[in-house]
């Protein structure tokens, strides 16, 4: 299940591009993700549609025939149609407003978030350019996490690091191939890198197309819901 939250969380970023359009009522995009592990590597094909009362649906047909849909509130269901088998998980970090999704909708391209989570600016520099800040983990993470870096370029988010407390980089994170849609502009891809250890890493690329959004976009998984006579299974099961 990694690599399908790191769709969710990893498509959500593109959607910037929609701010100030007028009211955003819903959209969709197909996404692409390439995925990298282990010298083992696969490709997932999805569509995105999201409302704006924060409901987002993602279609997975490669490698695997699903529907998983999340909320506000963190509720996700992970629909298998083939067996007409649900999976129910309820958790904060899986929220829709948790996403770079709904941080970029909500124009939050500044700090992408972090001050809404606890994090504080420790640092401002300008090289070649860019505006690179440097941002201190809450108390509860100090633990877990070491300093953030966040760079802008033009305005424009470019490349985000997370160290751990032993100040080694666990996380790159690029933000690339800004184009412009209605007069917005957004990344077309994005890659993020994890360090398992200085040998292991995962790599994670994810594309986007077709975005379409309020009258353009016409689906029933905007308004999708487990059928009935589903047989509700937990994760570990």
């Amino acid at each position: 299940m990694k690599p399908l939250l790191l769709i969710i969380i990893g498509g959500a970023v593109f959607l910037t591009g929609f701010i100030g359009v007028g009211p955003l009522e819903r959209l969709s995009s197909e996404v692409t993700t390439r995925y990298w592990e282990d010298g083992k590597s696969f490709t997932s094909t999805s569509s995105f549609y999201y409302k704006l009362d924060g409901t987002l649906v993602v279609r997975t047909e490669e490698p695997e025939n699903m529907v998983i849909k999340t909320n506000r509130f963190g509720e996700m269901y992970i629909y298998f149609p083939d067996e007409n088998v649900a999976e129910y998980q309820q958790n904060a970090d899986l929220s829709s407003e948790s996403t770079q999704f709904y941080i970029f909708l909500q124009g939050m391209t500044d700090d992408l978030g972090l001050r809404t989570v606890g994090y504080e600016l420790q640092q401002t520099e300008f090289e070649d350019g860019h505006q690179v800040t440097y941002w201190d983990p809450p108390e509860e993470l100090s633990d877990q996490v070491g300093i953030t870096k966040l760079v802008h370029q033009d305005y424009r988010p470019v490349y985000l690091s997370v160290r751990n407390p032993e100040d080694e980089v666990t996380q790159r994170t690029y933000f690339h191939d800004y184009t412009e849609l209605a007069d917005q502009e957004f990344p077309g891809s994005i890659t993020t890198i994890e360090y398992e250890s200085p040998r292991d890493s995962t790599v994670m690329q994810t594309l986007f197309n077709d975005i379409q959004y309020n009258e353009a976009v016409n689906s029933s998984y905007f308004d999708f819901s487990v059928p009935d006579d589903a047989t509700i299974r937990s994760p570990d099961s």
